[in-house]
């Protein structure tokens, strides 16, 4: 046990009895007439417990001279120290313990879908960053099934629907969207351009189509230049170009541009009929008005071709027998006519191409 030495009288005894009163050590007469005088004066006084090192916090022990370690700033005797470390959780603690991690493991399997769902967003909006849309596009769309009520979700799946030339779904997913309402933001503002930039495309590729089908060939090339020009994601607008400047270059007689266009169009489209169908179209072109018997193979073979890609589709299939008919017969005649005159000539009772 330490010794104290009032400041004030000069009195010693047990350093736990005395106090500390505003950073003086006071033996306990002291410190009740510092008190006092304070209260009579009206003044604050700072009055501090001083404990002593060497005595047990909890059993009181005395350990002579020896301070004893400190927990938590008190100070312990090894038995009372290795008892503080030991003491048993309450039972309702481990109990509720034992609910929480219930509760918690239900969470988690309820929660699991939500979990990957925020995994997939994550990754599909940096997918979206680097410019890799059509990548990012399956995991908005589980995210979205998940989620459905995600607006910044359902604005990244359009986007990249619209950056992947297919405005059709974006249209889908932004009107699914509490009827196309969105908040505003620097996201909801970018692909609202987007959209109006394809809308205003496809109502040109209307007017084209209108062209076309009037038989005003450069005129619907020209605007589907333009269309392109302002939705160039679009793959299936650049098929429409393809078809109006085929059909242009055919109506001039310009057969080099139309082999052009088509064996461009058949190298993006290596797998459709329609587009093997019109470079074997453009070769006997090429064969009638040259008389080069490598045009005329050139064509059999991509007939050849044509007819093994719409083997097993029988829509294809008729389409490639009526475009293989008229293709032979440029080949055998070396007559150039358009799809109107044949079936005016060999089939009336069609009419048109």
């Amino acid at each position: 046990m330490l010794q104290g030495k009032c400041q004030q009288c000069g009195a010693t005894g047990a350093l736990n009895t005395f106090k500390g009163v505003d950073e003086h050590l006071l033996c306990p007469r002291c410190t009740q007439q510092s008190v006092e005088q304070a209260k009579a004066q009206r003044q604050s006084l700072e009055v501090v417990n001083i404990l002593d090192p060497t005595i047990c916090y909890k059993c009181q022990m005395d350990n002579g001279s020896q301070e004893l370690p400190l927990v938590g700033g008190l100070p312990f005797c090894s038995r009372c120290r290795e008892a503080l470390y030991e003491r048993p959780f309450p039972q309702w603690l481990r109990l509720s313990l034992i609910g929480l991690l219930a509760l918690l493991a239900v969470a988690l399997v309820h929660g699991k879908p939500f979990f990957k769902a925020g995994k997939d967003l994550v990754i599909s909006e940096r997918l979206i960053n680097a410019r890799r849309y059509r990548e990012a596009i399956p995991g908005l769309k589980a995210t979205l099934a998940v989620a459905p009520d995600c607006e910044k979700c359902a604005l990244l799946l359009a986007k990249a629907d619209l950056l992947t030339g297919d405005a059709l779904n974006a249209q889908k997913v932004l009107v699914s969207h509490r009827e196309g309402r969105f908040e505003k933001s620097e996201l909801a503002d970018e692909v609202q351009t987007i959209f109006r930039r394809a809308s205003q495309a496809f109502n040109k590729s209307s007017q084209a189509g209108k062209l076309y089908k009037d038989k005003k060939w450069d005129e619907a090339a020209r605007l589907m230049r333009e269309v392109v020009r302002l939705y160039p994601e679009s793959t299936l607008l650049a098929e429409e170009l393809d078809t109006a400047e085929s059909a242009a270059a055919f109506d001039r007689k310009d057969y080099d541009s139309f082999l052009r266009i088509a064996e461009h169009a058949f190298q993006v489209h290596p797998d459709s009929t329609d587009h093997a169908g019109m470079v074997a179209s453009a070769l006997a072109c090429k064969y009638a008005v040259t008389g080069d018997p490598a045009f005329r193979a050139r064509s059999e073979e991509m007939l050849a071709r044509a007819r093994q890609l719409a083997a097993s589709s029988p829509a294809d299939l008729a389409r490639e027998k009526e475009f293989e008919e008229r293709t032979r017969y440029r080949l055998d005649s070396r007559e150039i006519i358009d799809p109107d005159e044949y079936n005016r000539r060999f089939h009336p009772e069609k009419k048109g191409p």
